[in-house]
């Protein structure tokens, strides 16, 4: 090996010199690795008694640890839940005429993850944010909520804009492409716009709450009473924060009906089809051939700025001293979620395809039953919106 080494060194246009000290490194370096392999064959010994030790540590963590978070996790109806919605939507999905798995996909996806799926759920009740979440309803609800706004970003960008462009064009993947990445951008666009609106509102309040502090810290009031003013004017800072939060969950609820363009195309579209894509123009493809272009902008506004309202929320209802283990909870169970959405919706779209233009298209079908669930969703914000604003009203009705 270390003649070889050095033959590969020599073909390197070295001088003499430089390639000599190389050579005598390499030696010196092979040699003191040899002595550490002796080293531990003279002491095998005490290295298998080391491993040994180690080995008992693992079995006893296991034993102290994850075996009684396993057993929770088998109690729980939530983890049986997830198993039989999980064999449930293998049995559906295997109807599809598309469908085919050789015999080590059966044994990954039958066996394989269903014992995933009991470990990640030992893992979850092993995690100590998960008692100060599941505990704390007011920060129970901000996580649900920021979870279905991420959900629905990482489903457009992933899924939902390919599948849509694949199915305008009817599988040309070229023109595909530059639709669904039209649609990403359009989308950033409406982000974009949330950003810079909350930047102001965000300036804007800052400059409000200065002024208010500095008038209440220049009265003529005891310590204990301007403590008290300060309390009150931080809770209504936070009932305002609710409010406003609570009213673009409503506006993100009402953004997901824009997803119903998707079955519309203008008359301009369907004619051209036929025969060829228009020349590219930007007037054109923007507002008169996919009517889902402008709604991508107010469809990423309504849902950026909730998210972004929802993530102040819920760094200021986190207890600071548990702030670290609770985030790491919630984004352990936020890409556990986002990761089974994707790959459902993708396994959904797939089995409502056929094929067209030398690959598979998704039917207007599957967009029919994206909806169905986009509606759902739309009412679980509505719900979280009327948490959200019912919190709001009971710390207004129990001032500091």
């Amino acid at each position: 090996m270390a003649a070889a080494i050095l033959m590969f060194f020599n073909r390197i246009d070295l001088s003499a010199g430089a390639r000599s000290r190389l050579g005598s490194t390499m030696r010196m370096k092979l040699r003191a690795a040899w002595e550490k392999v002796k080293a531990l064959y003279r002491n095998r010994r005490v290295v298998f008694q080391r491993l040994l030790g180690h080995l008992q540590k693992a079995r006893e963590k296991v034993k102290t640890e994850y075996a009684p978070s396993l057993n929770k996790a088998l109690r729980s109806p939530w983890t049986w839940t997830a198993l039989l919605g999980y064999h449930a939507f293998w049995a559906f999905r295997s109807l599809g005429a598309s469908f085919a798995m050789s015999a080590a996909q059966a044994a990954w996806w039958h066996v394989a993850v269903p014992f995933l799926i009991l470990g990640l759920g030992a893992h979850l009740h092993k995690m100590s944010g998960r008692r100060v979440v599941l505990s704390n309803p007011r920060l129970r609800t901000m996580f649900l909520s920021q979870t279905g706004l991420i959900l629905l970003n990482s489903l457009l960008y992933g899924v939902v804009a390919p599948a849509y462009a694949t199915f305008l064009v009817a599988g040309q993947a070229q023109n595909a492409a530059m639709i669904s990445g039209w649609m990403v951008a359009l989308y950033s666009l409406g982000g974009l716009w949330a950003a810079i609106e909350i930047g102001k509102g965000a300036k804007k309040d800052m400059w409000i709450t200065a002024a208010a502090e500095e008038k209440i810290r220049s009265m003529r009031l005891s310590e204990g009473a301007k403590w008290l003013k300060l309390a009150r004017l931080k809770q209504a800072n936070a009932i305002r924060a609710m409010r406003v939060t609570a009213r673009w969950m409503k506006w993100a609820a009402a953004g997901l009906v824009l997803f119903g363009l998707m079955h519309y195309t203008s008359p301009l579209f369907s004619a051209a089809v036929t025969v060829t894509l228009p020349p590219f123009n930007p007037v054109n493809w923007l507002f008169d051939v996919y009517a889902v272009y402008p709604a991508m902008v107010i469809f990423g506004l309504t849902n950026v700025y909730p998210a972004m309202k929802v993530s102040s929320l819920l760094r200021n209802e986190t207890p600071s001293k548990s702030r670290g283990e609770v985030f790491g909870f919630m984004k352990f169970v936020e890409t556990i979620i986002v990761m089974a959405c994707l790959y459902g919706a993708s396994q959904m779209f797939d089995y409502f395809s056929t094929a067209a233009g030398g690959s598979l298209a998704p039917r207007e079908i599957a967009f029919v039953v994206f909806n169905a669930a986009m509606a759902l969703l739309a009412g679980g914000y509505l719900w979280l919106s009327g948490q959200i604003k019912k919190y709001a009203y009971r710390f207004d009705k129990n001032p500091v």
